[in-house]
């Protein structure tokens, strides 16, 4: 089947070209010639198209909605923008974005042939294991580059997530559809607070609840995304989406044994599941990358590599079995080329010019290493050198000897025949410092739910227990709406640091604050939706 990077999971390519559009056959901004519809969606079209005059296929995707006042145009924008910046290669590639001169927006991305993940898990969920680790692993390398540049993507969903062949991959991932990302450098302001972004089948609690979020937020839906491939069913049902998304907030999922009773997926495999989806997002793994090497783990297990394997957690991070270490960073996968051990031998020299530069042999030093000596020639080589080096010298000497002026010898002392040599003693054992204390603070704030803040990343709310290494000292910041920040220092020298936060005080005179409405409940038919949905 023909896809796109924004093909939605449902709806049929062949159905949307029958369909009449004005902009097939047109040429968009001088360079996209539009040759056919693929889908649309609640307010955008993917159409395909060549780039001239290149002759590339690509895919565009375009605003299909009447722009009152201009927040469509700038989240449109901002997508692009965003996606631009993105070069890993399980991100959908941007190529070029703007506007026609009639006013229609578009972004021309790549052409891509394969299914999306919602079509994949329809049709043959539950997956094995090891291919909804590797499915997931990519899909964290990729968020891993868009959280290390302070993006969110926040609409995480199999419909998202696009499976093409790629060399001997025929699940080779690309994350689509950034239309809902959030840049924390650079907040654009467009969600309004009382608006609902996300998929409910697949939204983190804090989205529900219109909480801040961070990249904690894309680790619950993708952690949701491995629940469904690894059981084939949905961890929550309800007749409508508001009725899930509340149970998104209160209800844990079933064990895997629960909704499926015939599944075969290792407890360690089931932990990691349960520690991405954590209602809270202080007790859920903390980064992509962690997520990441977690699932490595287990797919070594379930290879057989290593015996079953229980994890620790520790603030966010996974803490490995003994012995086991983390090999690979999350941003390469398992890209990278296994170094080869300095025992390795081979008979051909010429078929060790690849592999790293530790623990293998590179192509200089190939290129440098000198001809194997057989043993005999070897010594006959070491005796001829030493006569010569012992006629030269002779000969030095009597020159020296010979010269006018020059100092009569003296006679050199005798030799011993044997020089005892006093062994080096060894070097005195290195002690390893132990571990540094820990201590335990507790922090409480009058009102209770404060954000806490150290050199700008956030720690948790309170109230909350810090683990303090012992001689340290931190700085850390109390933060809650419509109340004044307090910075206090924290030494460990209490067990509980209490902080009053006071509301902030108005200026006398001044207008009087519009209260806040309570947030409530929006309906699916205003809401803004993803485009690429059913």
């Amino acid at each position: 089947m023909a896809g796109d990077a924004a093909q939605p999971s449902g709806g049929s390519p062949d159905t949307a070209k029958k369909a009449v559009d004005p902009l097939v056959g047109q040429v968009l901004a001088g360079r996209f010639k539009v040759l056919s519809l693929i889908d649309r969606g609640g307010m955008g079209k993917v159409y395909r198209a060549e780039q001239m005059p290149l002759g590339r296929l690509v895919a565009v995707k375009t605003l299909d909605i009447v722009d009152r006042d201009g927040e469509f145009r700038k989240r449109f924008f901002l997508e692009a923008s965003v996606c631009a910046k993105l070069t890993h290669p399980n991100t959908v590639r941007i190529f070029d974005y703007g506007t026609t001169d009639d006013g229609v927006y578009f972004i021309a991305m790549e052409y891509l042939e394969g299914r999306p993940l919602s079509r994949v898990i329809k049709a043959s969920a539950p997956l094995p294991p090891l291919r909804a680790i590797h499915i997931t692993r990519q899909i964290c390398s990729a968020l891993h580059e868009a959280h290390e540049r302070g993006m969110i993507h926040r609409d995480m969903k199999p419909g998202n997530v696009f499976l093409v062949s790629h060399a001997d991959d025929v699940d080779f991932a690309k994350v689509l559809d950034f239309g809902l990302v959030k840049d924390l450098e650079v907040d654009a302001g467009l969600s309004k607070d009382d608006r609902v972004l996300g998929s409910p089948l697949y939204m983190s609690p804090e989205q529900v609840e219109a909480k801040p979020v961070d990249q904690r937020t894309d680790i619950y839906s993708v952690g949701l995304m491995l629940y469904v491939m690894l059981c084939g069913r949905k961890p929550f049902k309800g007749p409508n989406s508001l009725a899930i998304m509340m149970q998104q907030v209160s209800l844990e999922p079933p064990t895997f044994k629960e909704v499926n009773p015939g599944l075969k997926v290792p407890a360690s495999l089931e932990w990691v599941v349960r520690a991405a989806i954590q209602k809270s997002p202080n007790l859920r793994i903390g980064s992509m990358r962690e997520l990441s090497k977690a699932l490595r783990v287990c797919a070594r297990e379930l290879r057989d590599e290593i015996p079953p394997v229980q994890f620790g957690f520790d603030f966010g991070k996974v803490v490995l079995p003994e012995g086991l270490e983390d090999e690979e960073d999350a941003s390469h996968g398992d890209l990278r080329p296994a170094p080869r051990s300095v025992t390795d031998s081979s008979d051909d020299d010429e078929a060790q010019i690849t592999g790293e530069a530790t623990g293998s042999t590179t192509l200089m030093q190939t290129m440098s290493r000198p001809a194997p000596i057989a043993a005999g020639a070897l010594l006959v080589s070491l005796l001829v050198a030493g006569a010569v080096v012992a006629v030269v010298a002779v000969a030095v000497v009597a020159i020296v000897w010979l010269l006018p002026g020059a100092p009569e010898l003296e006679p050199v002392a005798e030799v011993p025949a044997v020089v005892e040599v006093t062994p080096t003693p060894p070097p005195p054992p290195v002690e390893i410092p132990a571990e540094p204390e820990v201590r335990e603070v507790a922090i409480v704030s009058d009102p209770e739910g404060a954000e806490v803040m150290r050199e700008g990343a956030l720690l948790g709310s309170t109230p909350m227990t810090l683990n303090l290494p012992a001689g340290q000292s931190w700085t850390i910041t109390l933060s809650l709406d419509k109340h004044e920040d307090r910075t206090l220092l924290v030494d460990g020298s209490t067990a509980e640091v209490s902080v009053r936060l006071p509301k902030v005080r108005r200026r006398r005179g001044g207008p009087t604050p519009t209260p806040e409405a309570t947030p409530k409940p929006q309906s699916f038919d205003n809401e803004i939706r993803d485009p690429w949905e059913n």
